[in-house]
């Protein structure tokens, strides 16, 4: 972070406050827990990151698989096409159905309407 750093480089600059700095067994403490603190953040931002990047994985998987199963019954395959065009073309019933589904419906929808 851009603040953290600011007064290091401010304290930093000059030797003289360095050695007395390093010299103080409390401020050594607390730079050592800081520095324990960073590691901890980007290893909690790093874990996040893995997991984001496996539920998306994850997700992708999931409707692939969806698509597929979409894709071996014709009949589903109509009447999926039929709501999403019933939710794309009356006026208010985006509203008033799942959101959800709605969603789900626009992921699906060019799925829908390529194979027919």
């Amino acid at each position: 972070m851009v603040y953290d750093e600011a007064w290091k480089d401010f304290f930093y600059d000059d030797s003289q406050t360095q050695r007395v700095l390093d010299g103080s067994e409390v401020f050594r403490n607390y730079e050592r827990a800081e520095l324990q603190r960073e590691a901890l953040r980007e290893k909690l931002a790093e874990e996040r990151e893995l997991q984001a990047a496996n539920e998306e994985v994850e997700m992708l998987a999931l409707m692939e698989g969806l698509e597929r199963k979409i894709a071996q019954h014709p009949a589903l395959r109509r009447k999926l096409a039929e709501a999403k065009a019933a939710i794309d073309t009356v006026p208010g019933l985006r509203q008033k159905v799942d959101p959800n589904l709605v969603r789900a419906l626009d992921m699906i929808g060019e799925s829908l309407t390529d194979e027919e």
